[in-house]
């Protein structure tokens, strides 16, 4: 007991109250860091989309609380009711800090996902440390004369406000832009959707040879940060375009008010590449654009770009939809040549996830597309956890995050129905889960029957983070089954969902000949192999 009542009170000495204090705000930045794990502790925790913020609340409770005994402790520490609360306070930080720590560093799997904790806690260390700085000196030096005190004070404050907020102020007085430039998205039917977003509210339009589309939505103007457009792919293919933006600060019910008027440069869109094509295939860049760019400025230009899915950790907001997803598109394009989007599980997840595809201007998560002599055909595999759900609408929204029997049916039926096409294209199917339904042997199998009827010559995927060519082999390292056709991973991170970013491009022919290129984010080459599909 006498040991439990020593270590007790050690939590109200000057020392321990700063290293709890000290630990809360820790955990603070662990949790805020952490953004990579949202998704799947929303579908996991007690109040699913709200538990993170409320956690980091708490957190942020518990540190100022603990701040404040920490700067009077000599004026409270002989109230009993406080000394209660403070302990409280001091348990429930340790177990915060503990939390976040084994979250943020992945614990739950051993030790390899270390330099991912680190590598997104690094952008908030020199905050924190400013943050546990004020009051060290305080801690270290209580007896500091007033105005010492009153100087370290506000040197440290200072330094942390122009470190915090400053960025924050000069961010929201920038002024009204494009957030990304255009991104154009085969999307089937022989229809492009022209995506763009701007850094406020605005009303979009789009101008080819002449003609200003606006975005507007059964007659009424759309006003929002993205504005995409459907339109004829003979339309765009070949022809310059560009894309304008008026601002809105102000929306009543009467009448809209406009503000500055922007508009971008002209873009000289390529479209149909003929019988070669270089097509740029990234996925699983979990919240790290700026690297997948990276990875592909040392390939040759894109023809097309193929996106296989998982590009952001869980989709919380806007700007996780904008960066993740147009940003890097219109980046890797140059818009300039058109994209395909292919769903992975983790656009499953999160507030947002139901505005992917309405704000793509998708007419379906699974479609075909046929660029040349070059033919692509899209399966959804939209699914993570195997619950069985049959609400198909879900599914299409993207506001679930499990297997649907009858969605995946759905796509079975579809294929099923399709005339075996051309023998002379070279035929693609692109599936961001390899082996589309991992729960369920009977659905994977039929899927592969109707992709082998359909005449397809090989299939590029994600899922998995690597850079991998499989042939009609068992492949066992992650489920079992056998390939019945050739399957080429495309890339993704190089330390679970950190590191750095590796992409490829499968330069391709119309004679079936591929030259398989693979990069990472430093310039590293991983991979150089030609192979031949007939």
């Amino acid at each position: 007991m006498k040991v439990l009542r020593r270590f007790g009170a050690s939590f109200h000495t000057r020392v321990g109250s700063f290293v709890f204090f000290a630990l809360a705000a820790t955990a603070f930045a662990l949790l805020n860091s952490a953004t990579w794990a949202y998704g799947w502790i929303a579908q996991y925790y007690p109040l699913g989309e709200a538990f993170v913020p409320t956690m980091l609340w708490v957190m942020a409770v518990c540190t100022v609380l603990l701040l404040v005994f920490l700067l009077l402790r000599e004026r409270l520490e002989n109230r009993k009711a406080v000394r209660v609360v403070h302990t409280v306070l001091c348990v429930l930080a340790g177990a915060l800090f503990g939390y976040a720590f084994f979250l943020a560093f992945g614990l739950d799997h051993g030790v390899r996902y270390l330099s991912r904790g680190w590598q997104h806690l690094q952008p908030y260390l020199f905050h924190l440390g400013l943050l546990i700085g004020i009051p060290f000196v305080f801690s270290v030096h209580p007896k500091l004369k007033r105005k010492a005190q009153v100087i370290t004070a506000v040197v440290l404050a200072v330094a942390l406000v122009l470190t915090v907020a400053v960025p924050r102020i000069t961010r929201a007085a920038d002024s009204f832009d494009f957030s990304t430039n255009p991104l154009v998205l085969d999307i089937g039917d022989e229809y492009y959707s022209v995506v763009f977003a701007t850094n406020r509210p605005s009303v979009g339009y789009l101008i080819i040879d002449g003609e200003i589309t606006p975005n507007d939505h059964a007659g009424r103007m759309h006003v929002g940060r993205v504005h995409n457009f459907q339109v004829p792919r003979e339309a765009l293919d070949g022809n310059s375009y560009q894309v304008l933006a008026r601002e809105v600060p102000a929306l009543h019910s009467s009448y809209t008010k406009f503000g500055a008027t922007i508009e971008s440069p002209m873009f000289a869109f390529r479209g149909d590449a003929g019988e070669e094509l270089n097509i740029a295939l990234a996925s699983d860049w979990h919240n790290q654009p700026e690297k997948l760019v990276q990875a592909m400025s040392h390939m040759p230009q894109p023809d097309l770009f193929i996106m296989l899915g998982d590009f952001s950790s869980g989709y919380h907001s806007e700007d996780d939809f904008i960066y993740n997803i147009i940003w890097a598109g219109a980046e890797i394009t140059g818009s300039e040549v058109p994209a395909i989007f292919v769903r992975g599980n983790h656009e499953m997840s999160g507030v947002y996830a139901a505005q992917i595809f309405p704000g793509l201007g998708l007419r379906s998560f699974y479609y075909q597309v046929q660029i040349g002599s070059f033919l692509f055909t899209v399966i959804d595999s939209a699914c993570d956890w195997p619950i069985d759900r049959t609400n198909t609408t879900e599914f299409e929204r993207g506001t679930i995050t499990s297997t649907s029997p009858k969605y995946l049916d759905q796509q079975l039926a579809w294929l099923a129905d399709m005339e075996e096409p051309d023998e002379t294209l070279l035929h693609f199917s692109l599936v961001h889960i390899p082996n589309i339904d991992q729960e369920r042997e009977q659905t994977r199998d039929d899927f592969f029957a109707q992709l082998t009827r359909l005449g397809v010559d090989m299939q590029f995927s994600g899922h998995w983070h690597g850079l991998a060519t499989r042939f009609f082999e068992p492949y066992e390292e992650h489920a079992r089954f056998t390939l019945p056709l050739p399957l080429f991973f495309a890339g993704g991170p190089t330390d679970g969902y950190g590191g750095d970013i590796m992409a490829s491009m499968a330069q391709v022919s119309a004679d079936g000949t591929v030259r398989l290129l693979g990069y990472d984010s430093t310039g590293r080459q991983l991979q150089d192999k030609p192979i031949s599909l007939r």
